[in-house]
């Protein structure tokens, strides 16, 4: 067991955006895949070895925060904040038809039509 001197910075950042990923209710490995893409990224444009680290912990740490968006999107949308952000990733939004699904499917989800279309206007 690693003692508090020794821990790596990348290992406790590490298992907080895995925490956030299971809180946000992200795949597995969310994080991690997002900072490897970030890195290949990285290397393809020649980035030095400071910019490197410096990028690495920054997107160990791209979603840090967004948990503290909840109230207000379940202010917005009057229902399951989790389900509704989740659910953003999960749409086309160049399709009006998608984005007119969305609003029916998570905007005040058990209220009447009238309250539903003032909540999202």
């Amino acid at each position: 067991m690693p003692t508090a001197r020794s821990l790596r910075l990348s290992s406790i950042l590490s298992g907080l955006s895995d925490a956030l990923d299971l809180t946000e209710r992200h795949a597995r490995g969310h994080a991690f895949r997002s900072c490897l893409i970030g890195m290949r990224v990285a290397q393809a444009l020649g980035l030095s070895t400071d910019e490197r680290s410096h990028l690495f912990y920054a997107l160990l740490l791209k979603d840090a925060g967004y948990s503290s968006n909840s109230a207000r999107v379940f202010h917005l949308f009057g229902g399951d904040d989790q389900s509704a952000k989740h659910a953003l990733w999960r749409r086309d939004w160049r399709k009006l038809r998608e984005q007119i699904a969305y609003v029916l499917d998570y905007v005040e989800p058990h209220g009447r039509l009238m309250e539903r279309v003032r909540r999202c206007c």
